[in-house]
């Protein structure tokens, strides 16, 4: 049970600008600037809060989650709180996630985490097989998501003006090219690191999204819906992730007592 648990949560899903409410300078260029420059706003930040809603279809199993939790772009942690219903897990479960670098630490109900002695389990989620390692790009750390941003192709709708959690936005409707985004990171090591947790879709080169972008270029909302082939098996992903409180200090720890969960 705690493998199968651990097992979905992670493969659930990972310059400044200027007012894109102000229409588009150049044509539809400046619209993929926008984008592509969201990532760099966010990061500049150092920090946000953020919730997640997903709902994940693979073969056989059926997940849907809620998460609420703080993003720490500096230090490349987070932490969030889950909640989790289906794929064998009862429904209504709550898990304590922190992530950092390429692990993550899950801590389980007691009645779900059996003899853990340490309370929390750690997946390096760069050593799990098949989709679990492809699909961590949206699971080990929802910043990841952010860098997909990069690869904004210049087949953009703006869809108007909107707000999000009270703050005014405009709403763009963009195709993600993977290749871009590898093309567009900001080292080798990152491109990398992003290309190794993509590995294990089949075909997968570009992902709708829609993104909401505030006056001063900061991402306040992000949807995808996308289908990918795994293992040889069909599944889907749709996911929609609000980020806020932009600059709030994120006090997120790994826990100094765990157990390696075997992958």
């Amino acid at each position: 049970m705690r493998r199968l648990a651990a097992g979905l949560v992670a493969a659930l899903v990972v310059g400044g600008c200027g007012d894109p409410g102000s229409g588009r300078a150049n044509g539809e260029p400046r619209a993929v600037d926008a984008l592509a420059a969201a990532a760099e706003q966010a990061a500049d930040a150092g920090s946000a809060r953020m919730t997640m809603s997903l709902s994940m279809d693979v073969p056989g199993e059926t997940m849907e989650l809620d998460a609420e939790g703080a993003m720490d772009f500096d230090r490349e942690v987070a932490e969030m709180t889950m909640t989790m219903s289906g794929g064998g897990v009862p429904a209504g479960t709550e898990v304590d996630v922190v992530l950092e670098g390429d692990y993550m630490y899950m801590r389980f109900p007691k009645e779900l985490s059996g003899p853990v002695d340490a309370g929390w389990l750690r997946m390096n989620i760069t050593e799990a097989p098949g989709p679990t390692q492809g699909q961590s790009v949206f699971s080990q750390d929802p910043a990841q998501m952010l860098q997909l941003l990069r690869g904004a192709s210049e087949d953009i709708e703006e869809v108007g003006t909107e707000e999000v959690r009270g703050v005014t936005t405009t709403h763009f409707r963009a195709t993600l090219s993977i290749e871009k985004m590898l093309d567009q990171a900001p080292d080798q090591e990152s491109a990398e690191r992003l290309r190794s947790r993509l590995d294990g879709f089949e075909g997968l080169e570009t992902i709708p999204a829609d993104v909401w972008i505030d006056a001063d270029g900061l991402p306040r909302r992000m949807t995808v819906e996308m289908t990918f082939e795994a293992g040889g098996e069909s599944g889907g992903v749709d996911m929609s992730m609000d980020m806020f409180d932009f600059g709030v200090e994120v006090d997120a720890r790994p826990p100094k007592r765990f157990e390696d969960l075997p992958v």
